[in-house]
């Protein structure tokens, strides 16, 4: 079957719910759109009002083992809560798995879309079962979610979104059957993100390391320069990297290019590319 619209790459663009709504039917391949509605106002708990403007249920997913989800889509009041409100989201899908329309679900995929559509976050969230012992020493059953940092992907028209793409094109490319809950969230597990950003980063490391030893051995003038001042290409590659990843985390806070009189933390996601492209001028 053509991949039609089984786009992974749908993640580089602002929210758009059409094109989710499509994304989620082909990453699913099954889904029961029977049940979907939109809540506002006095239905966002009190809790969630300075942060959630409304909540859309797009549909409902049940596995071949009888699993069932939810997908959500969650409009927020305020760009900050995309990006620093993890828990905050989080604790609306605990809640909504809990006490309202997500009752009896094991789990949630929830798109958290900023004011402006331009990002949002894509979540698995999954409630847990555990046993206990209480004080009076008997068994009882609690209920976990899923870390909320540990299977999330930021996405949109200023992220990044390789990793979010090569995780989940395994489940679209798949259109004979459907996932069961647990593939779904293994697609979403940390540890293969953070695996794939260690070995990226090391393949980077060693390029730009042994770049610079061309440069020493090619040019007498860096190679005493760097003599002079003890400095080594592996001191210097680690010290070059580690300062780029501090200005994505603050390029990612909003906090470099925020145009004068603008509230702090507005500036682009994308100020690096920008500035590299020239698109800000020179800065001496």
């Amino acid at each position: 079957e053509p991949l039609v619209g089984r786009r992974a790459s749908d993640f580089t663009q602002p929210f758009d719910r059409a094109r989710f709504a499509l994304f989620v039917r082909n990453l699913l391949n099954h889904v029961d759109e029977s049940k979907a509605g939109r809540w506002t106002g006095q239905y966002v708990k009190e809790a969630f009002h300075g942060h959630v403007n409304y909540y859309e249920r797009l549909a409902t997913y049940t596995d071949p083992d009888g699993q069932a989800l939810d997908i959500l889509a969650v409009y927020l009041k305020k760009e900050t809560t995309l990006e620093r409100a993890r828990t905050l989201q989080r604790n609306f899908v605990a809640d909504y798995l809990a006490t309202d329309r997500g009752q009896g679900k094991a789990a949630v995929l929830a798109a958290f879309i900023a004011p402006d559509a331009e990002n949002w976050r894509f979540s698995f969230i999954k409630r847990e079962f555990a046993t206990a012992l209480s004080e009076s020493g008997r068994v009882v059953v609690e209920t976990e979610l899923t870390p909320a940092r540990r299977y999330s992907f930021l996405v949109g028209l200023h992220e990044a979104t390789h990793t979010a793409q090569a995780q989940l094109i395994p489940l679209l490319t798949e259109v004979t059957k459907d996932p069961l809950v647990a593939r779904i969230e293994a697609a979403f597990g940390i540890e293969r993100v953070t695996q794939e950003f260690f070995d990226e980063y090391q393949t980077l490391y060693f390029k730009t390391k042994e770049a610079l030893e061309q440069v020493l051995a090619a040019d007498a003038k860096v190679r005493a320069d760097f003599q002079a001042k003890d400095i080594s290409a592996v001191d210097f590659a680690k010290k070059l990297m580690g300062q780029i990843v501090f200005l994505y985390f603050l390029q990612k806070k909003g906090w470099l290019g925020v145009a004068r009189g603008q509230d702090w933390g507005s500036g682009p996601r994308d100020f690096l590319r920008r500035m590299a492209s020239g698109e800000y001028g020179r800065y001496d």
